[in-house]
């Protein structure tokens, strides 16, 4: 026989499991989903065995025969990622929400949990549709790409492997700008790296440049760039501002003094980080306090924990006819260098088949020179479109913050609730924001 807080909490990641599995079935071919999970610790003396919720021949699949030792964490994030991931689903992020206002715990054999998992999962890993960068057409059709015409499937862009070589060996400058109008006496790679990119592929078409690299595909050091943007789901970048000051703790020579400086983020020297204001890709640690809330529900969360996944995952609008989202398309422009990285990596990474961290750090320190603007919306092919707002889904609505989000962001909502009284909270708190709702929330009896 089983032990029967076992059965709960694998009762309970069956059945949630089970549902997520469905509605990441009915949702688009470019839908996703973002669930929400704390862990909790295993006590004997308070769980208690519900039988008519639970399923069990539905889970005897999940039930180890050993019974769980009483103080230990159950692992129900762990477990919900793992089990997702072997139906078939693809487990993007793993996100860790802080709460720095987390309840104060009077444990002192452990230590104060105050974070909960944020899964982001999908399921389609192959491109559902292309969106032409310079066009701005959207279609389902795999595109031409490289093989198709100039300007309208590819364009020209500098050749990366020309350009690490160069950053290794200055010296070949003037041989890479030997058959161009460039006087390259005076050039330097910071000077280089400055003036390439801002060049657009019109500018570059009738330049010919020495190719430095082995690679078939580079002519006149340029390759060819497919303009098409293959979308596995629908993803808007998130961005977070860098810091300005990194607090470095370093040792002086006698290493009697420890020597405390303020030094920029990858380098000796200071900048002002403010100038690179879109600064870096958002990162999986998000510190945000949880909200105080009136109302009669012990488990509401922030707004601002939701409207980062609703950003980033649900179009502001698609188009009603062929279903395909309006992605917002980004055009660039360079700042100057951040910093010139010139470290050589004395390890043999390439043979290792390991990542070379010099590589990687020239491409990050390039990227954060760019200044993004929104050049429009993506179109669809279709002869009479239709556009309407995103929408989102909640299976557990509660009292309606998620709602609230969506509304605030300009998209549209449906949620559902075990819980009637919970679904006449959500109805009045969505009624001072919003008042003629096309979608309602449910109450499941």
């Amino acid at each position: 026989m089983f032990d029967n807080n076992v059965v709960i909490v694998k009762g309970y990641l069956s059945h949630l499991c089970d549902l997520m599995t469905l509605i990441l079935q009915k949702t688009r071919i470019d839908g996703s989903l973002w669930v929400n999970l704390g862990d909790k610790y295993y006590d004997k003396k308070r769980i208690t065995m519900q039988k008519e919720f639970l399923s069990i021949d539905k889970i005897e699949h999940f039930i180890s025969k050993k019974e769980f030792q009483n103080k230990t964490l159950c692992g129900i994030p762990q477990n919900f990622m793992i089990e997702m991931r072997n139906r078939g689903f693809i487990i993007r992020n793993n996100i860790i929400w802080e709460k720095d206002n987390a309840f104060p715990s009077p444990v002192k054999n452990r230590f104060t949990l105050n974070f909960e998992d944020l899964f982001f999962i999908v399921k389609n890993n192959k491109p559902q549709y292309w969106v032409n960068e310079i066009t701005l057409q959207t279609i389902l059709k795999t595109p031409k790409g490289t093989q198709g015409l100039y300007n309208q499937d590819w364009k020209w862009v500098i050749c990366e492997h020309c350009l690490s070589i160069l950053e290794k060996n200055e010296k070949l400058i003037p041989t890479f700008l030997e058959h161009t109008e460039f006087n390259a006496k005076n050039f330097t790679f910071e000077i280089l790296t400055e003036l390439l990119p801002s060049f657009s592929s019109e500018e570059l078409f009738p330049i010919k440049f020495t190719s430095l690299c082995k690679n078939k595909s580079c002519i006149d050091g340029k390759i060819k760039k497919t303009v098409w943007v293959g979308y596995n789901y629908y993803f808007e970048q998130q961005l977070e501002p860098l810091q300005s000051q990194y607090a470095k703790t370093t040792y002086s020579k006698n290493k009697s003094k420890l020597l405390k400086e303020v030094n920029s983020t990858y380098s000796a020297r200071k900048y002002d980080a403010k100038n690179y204001v879109h600064g870096r890709n958002k990162r999986c640690i998000w510190r945000i306090n949880t909200a105080n809330s009136k109302e009669k529900h012990c488990a509401s969360y922030s707004e601002e924990l939701i409207k980062t996944p609703i950003k980033a995952s649900i179009p502001l609008y698609f188009c009603t006819q062929c279903g395909l989202p309006r992605v917002p398309i980004y055009d660039y422009y360079y700042n100057k260098p951040l910093e010139i990285y010139k470290g050589v990596a004395i390890k043999d990474y390439s043979n290792a088949l390991a990542q070379n961290p010099s590589e990687s750090k020239r491409r990050i320190l390039q990227s954060m020179r760019k200044i993004r603007f929104l050049k429009g919306y993506s179109h669809c092919i279709c002869e009479k479109p239709y556009y309407e707002h995103g929408f989102g889904f909640d299976p557990f609505m509660g009292i309606g913050n998620t709602a609230l989000s969506l509304l605030n962001l300009n998209r549209m909502y449906m949620g559902i609730d075990l819980n009637e009284e919970y679904v006449k909270i959500s109805r009045k708190n969505i009624k001072k924001i919003n008042t003629n709702t096309k979608l309602d929330l449910l109450v499941l009896k």
